[in-house]
């Protein structure tokens, strides 16, 4: 069962208070860390100017709130609406549906303050693509449909995404550079999802000492590609963001590239995955062959 929690007064939906302006804005503050967006310093950007800086930098910002939005609503929750209705091979006690529970209304109103922030920028009305995250994760439920159900894969991909979510949410809430409303809303999510993080680790452990041998090894083997498909950044949005600002097609392509070599999406992907490799630990499936998976891919996760 999960760590005890004093959901009616801890958490946010219960004792948060409404969204502050995004306004008020001067050279000390930004909408979105500029070294977590590394395109902004690159020359062919610095050309354009201080203003087209600011702007990707409010492009990152709606970039972020967007899949959050997505992520809540349309991919915890979907899981969540599943373990709380028992169609996941999991036993699980009345206490832990509960806290689950609890989750889903957690979830619904991160949702609901992103899409305040996202309305404040002006932006409500657009229509923005998919997260990358999502068609990775469709992508995969079509190659596995054949093994593995759609609602179990997501639910592994679930456990990467609570268990992993907390790393970013730390920096925006430390930087100093951030715009306060935006620092204030990542600082209220993180209060949940440090606990979301914990319930989602005891989800996977349940499942984990459930499940029979080859069931282990078909959905363990599935995490590397699962960790990969949320980690990666969406760069085809980022080049589509260049190119909004005015820089051609192939200069957008050079930004990327520069920007964003492989060794440093690696190195981010790496870092990232450190909460998977500890919530793998603690349910005993960091084996041999699933080390070996995620070496494979570049992924260190140490020896069980």
């Amino acid at each position: 069962m999960p760590p005890p929690r004093d959901w009616y007064r801890l958490a946010r939906v219960r004792a948060g208070k409404p969204p502050s302006r995004v306004g008020g804005r001067d050279n000390a503050v930004a909408f979105f860390p500029p070294e977590l967006q590394p395109h902004v310093d690159h020359p062919l950007v610095q050309r354009l100017g201080k203003s087209v800086v600011e702007e990707l930098l409010r492009q990152a910002l709606l970039r972020y709130l967007h899949a959050t939005t997505v992520l809540e609503i349309g991919v915890v929750n979907e899981v969540a609406g599943q373990l709380m209705l028992g169609r996941l091979p999991l036993a699980l006690s009345e206490q832990t549906i509960v806290e689950v529970s609890k989750l889903y209304c957690d979830e619904g109103y991160h949702a609901l303050v992103a899409s305040e922030l996202i309305s404040q920028l002006g932006d409500a009305k657009r229509a923005r693509p998919p997260p990358a995250f999502l068609s990775r994760l469709n992508r995969l439920q079509e190659r596995f449909s054949s093994s593995v159900p759609a609602e179990l894969l997501r639910f592994l991909f679930t456990v990467v995404s609570e268990t992993t979510v907390s790393t970013l949410m730390n920096t925006l809430a430390r930087s100093e550079a951030l715009a306060p409303a935006v620092r204030e809303y990542v600082a209220d999510h993180l209060e949940d999802e440090r606990w979301h993080g914990t319930l989602f680790s005891t989800l996977f452990s349940t499942g984990w000492s459930q499940w029979s041998p080859a069931e282990r090894e078909r959905h363990g083997l599935l995490l590397p590609e699962l960790v990969e498909a949320f980690l990666t950044p969406d760069l085809q949005q980022v080049a589509s963001e260049l190119i909004a600002v005015g820089l051609a097609p192939a200069e957008a392509d050079r930004v990327v590239a520069d920007a964003y070599p492989p060794s440093v999406v690696l190195s981010w992907i790496q870092q990232g995955a450190r909460p998977v490799f500890g919530c793998l630990r603690r349910a005993g499936a960091l084996n041999g062959a699933l080390v070996s998976a995620f070496s494979d891919r570049g992924l260190e996760a140490g020896p069980a």
